[in-house]
């Protein structure tokens, strides 16, 4: 068997590869984000139905589907000005969340992503 030749954009790739998998998260419980969700105040704002008439924020099943979590995350990072600025008024804190809680709110988050969406073309 020849030895494996690789070029150097090749074992480049597989390094940078094998360096980003120590900064992939453990995968969220969606069960325990559904908590997190509703006791850390993010239902508050983001009502389950739009037409509800204290509803602040988006109705997070009309969003997503994400094709990964980094895509969720960035909709998340460009979300949190606004909620800055909203919080206070809603008499609302800034949310502090454990690495293991964002997870779980992560696939909460990406488990009702597009729902609303789905359900409108199954009509």
């Amino acid at each position: 068997m020849p030895p494996i030749s690789l070029t150097v954009d090749e074992m480049a790739d597989i390094t940078s590869f094998l360096y980003f998998l120590q900064f992939t998260p453990p995968p969220g419980d969606p069960e325990r984000g559904v908590l997190l969700y509703i006791n850390s105040g993010c239902a508050k704002c983001h009502t389950p139905s739009a037409q509800e008439q204290n509803a602040i924020g988006p109705d997070l099943r009309a969003k997503g589907p994400w094709e990964s979590d980094i895509d969720l995350a960035r909709e998340m990072w460009n979300h949190a000005g606004n909620m800055y600025g909203t919080l206070p008024a809603a008499s609302q804190e800034w949310p502090r969340l454990t690495e293991r809680e964002v997870a779980d709110l992560l696939a909460y988050v990406r488990a009702i992503g597009g729902t609303l969406k789905k359900e409108k073309k199954e009509k």
